[in-house]
This record gives C-alpha cells, structure tokens and sequence, in this order.
C-alpha cells in the first residue's frame, strides 16, 4: 500500500514539471530558412513551426521593408518545412519576407530575410515592334520616282538585332535606301540590321525607287527583333500602294514648246532738220522650237516724240508691233523712227522694249531691254 502511494506521488510530480515544457511549445517562434528556387519573377519560401499548436502561416513579402503582399499556407506539423512559391516578380530586385504563425496568440513572427531575383537574359523580356509605311506620290507615270518612308518603332522591353526588310517587288527598281540608325542594303530586295531599340526609340528609313510597270504596286514592309513579340501578327507589317500609269502618246503643243526669244536694242539720232530718233530691235530665236505670233512692245518711259513710221505697229499709248513666226535659230529686225520735239535744251529719252510668244520661253531674263539716249537742244 505505502509502495502504490509512493509510485502516485511521483507520477503526480512528473505531470507538474512537464505542464511547463508544452506551454512553452505552444508559444515558441517560428524558424525560416533561405528563400529557394529564386527565378527572374519567383522564388520559394520557408518556414518551421516549432511548437504542437495547429494553424497557418502567414508570409509577408514586398521589395520594401515594408512588405506589401501576404499569403496564407496551412501548417504541415511541428518540425516539417512549409514552403510557400511566390511568383509575378520584378527581375533583378531586391525582396523582403518574413513568416508570423496563426491563430493569434502572441508569437513573434520570423526574423527578416531577403533575397534578389535573377536579372532577365538580354532579349528575353518582350519587345513590341511596329512599323508604318508611307509613300509620295500615291500616282506615277511607267518610269517615275515615288519615295517611300518606314518609321520603326519599339513600345516594349528593349529589342535587340531589329531588322526591316522590304521584300523585292514586280514593277518596283530600288534606287537608294537611308535609315536614320544601322544601314541598309539593295539587292532586289532590301534589308536594314537597325541594332537595338531601347523604349519608345523610333528609327525612320527612307527609300527612293522607280516605278517600271503601270498598273497598282502593293508594297508590304515588315520589322522584327530577337525578342518576343506579343504583338507580331498585328503591327509587324504594313503596305502601301501606287498607282501607275503609262505616259500619254507624246504630243508638242505650242503651251509644250520651248523657244528661247532675246531682243536687243540700238538707237540713233539723224542729223538735219527735222531730227530723227531711230530704234532697231533685233528679236532672235535661240530655238530649240519656232516661235509663233511674236509679238514686240516698246515704250518711250522718258522723253516725248511723234512716231515717223514702224511697220506693222500700232500704237497704244505705246508700240505693239506683230512680227509672225521666227524660225529657230532666226532673227527679225524693226524698225522704228521718232521725231523728238523742239527743245531749248538736252531731252533724255528712254525706250523699253519687250518680246514674247505662244511658246514658252525657257530664259526670260533676256525678253526685254532698256536704253536711254540724250537728244540735243534743237529742232
């Protein structure tokens, strides 16, 4: 009997010092260890409870100290890892975490860990590349020059090795082609390395062709990069057209012609009495057409003077003088005699004379001259 009292009391004793052990189980802090499996945009993390209480973790996770997201993960059991893979990172930054046990007794959370994600491979992270395609004139003429204007631009990550090809193409001879970054060469086609294109970078390439053939050129230029694009099917090409026609039988008009007319201006002062003022204009032809319905104008602008005679002249208020045709390479003189006035003393007078004809006339600098001749007092 004294035996059994004994072995109760000591089972008694044992029950008490082990009440303090599991209560202090109950409130122990987590543990965590390094974050794992770290990517460009995820990584793993974990944690240990270290007591027999039952629950959840709660992650707490952001690039600042400051966290800014959390995540719940059921417990697993005392002792055993509970990972947690966190994905939708910025590559190559710096992340702050740590893990609190639930339900909410007062247990102090995991000391403060961080870790660094992976910086993206060069080319992995998506370009998006578009191109537009201009052309001037819209409508030519079979052996014309139309110019086209390719703007290449980048809206995404920076796109590594862009290139834009335009494709050879019927009724279509490339003459030069220019970009503003990289360069480009010709051979039947076109191809233009442009090299990389950081965010919002836009390389302009302008091309010169001939047009060989009438009918409708379609014209579709296309640009890329090493990167992916998640764009590719949408703003990776774009076209143009010219319409072209065949020149018109060749036709010469006299609006179409070319004459090339000059005149040239001599004056003389007869002597006697009554005095005579006499002009020659000489109109020439330089070609390379016949000048037709020439016409010649003079005016006195200084001096005043009757008119003796001027053959096939009229007078205006000034001399118009219908001369016909003159042959390329011709040339027709007019004659005009004046009679100045009585003076007391030396007049100036000064005689304008112009030409011109149906045909257009390619220089006309030298259509009209100026002279001006002092006449003596007398009569």
């Amino acid at each position: 009997m004294r035996f059994l009292k004994v072995a109760l009391g000591l089972l008694a004793v044992s029950a008490v010092l082990a009440a303090p052990a599991a209560a202090r189980r109950a409130g122990t802090p987590p543990s965590s260890s390094p974050a794992t499996a770290i990517t460009a945009t995820s990584a793993t993390l974990h944690a240990t409870s270290l007591d027999s209480g039952t629950g959840t973790f709660r992650f707490d996770y952001g690039p600042t100290p400051g966290y800014g997201s959390s995540v719940t993960v059921s417990n697993v059991g005392l002792g055993v890892d509970t990972p947690l893979t966190i994905t939708g990172l910025a590559p190559g930054t710096t992340y702050y975490w740590q893990a609190t046990k639930l339900p909410g007794y007062p247990v102090a959370p995991t000391p403060q860990r961080t870790f660094i994600t992976l910086a993206n491979p060069p080319g992995s992270e998506s370009a998006d590349i578009s191109v537009t395609n201009a052309v001037v004139p819209t409508t030519a003429l079979v052996g014309g020059t139309v110019t086209y204007t390719f703007v290449v631009s980048n809206v995404g990550a920076e796109a590594r090795n862009v290139q834009l090809n335009d494709p050879a193409v019927a009724g279509l001879t490339y003459l030069s082609a220019s970009p503003t970054k990289g360069s480009c060469s010709i051979s039947g086609s076109i191809v233009c390395p442009l090299g990389h294109l950081v965010n919002r970078e836009t390389v302009t390439v302008t091309v010169a062709a001939t047009v060989t053939a009438a009918g409708s050129i379609v014209n579709t230029v296309g640009a890329g990069a090493d990167n992916p694009d998640p764009n590719m099917a949408g703003s990776n090409h774009a076209t143009s057209t010219v319409t072209v026609s065949a020149p018109a039988a060749a036709t010469t008009t006299a609006a179409s012609a070319a004459a090339d007319l000059s005149v040239a201006l001599s004056e003389s002062l007869t002597a006697g009495s009554p005095r005579q003022l006499v002009y020659e204009a000489k109109i020439a032809n330089a070609g390379p057409a016949a000048a037709h319905n020439v016409v010649l104008s003079t005016k006195l602008t200084a001096g005043r003077a009757l008119l003796v005679s001027a053959p096939t002249c009229r007078a205006t208020g000034h001399l118009v003088c219908a001369v016909g045709t003159i042959a390329a390479g011709a040339s027709v003189t007019v004659r005009i005699v004046l009679r100045p006035g009585a003076a007391a003393k030396a007049v100036r007078f000064v005689n304008t004379a112009s030409v011109s004809a149906d045909e257009t006339d390619p220089v006309q600098a030298n259509n009209s001259i100026s002279t001006t001749t002092s006449v003596p007092a007398g009569r």
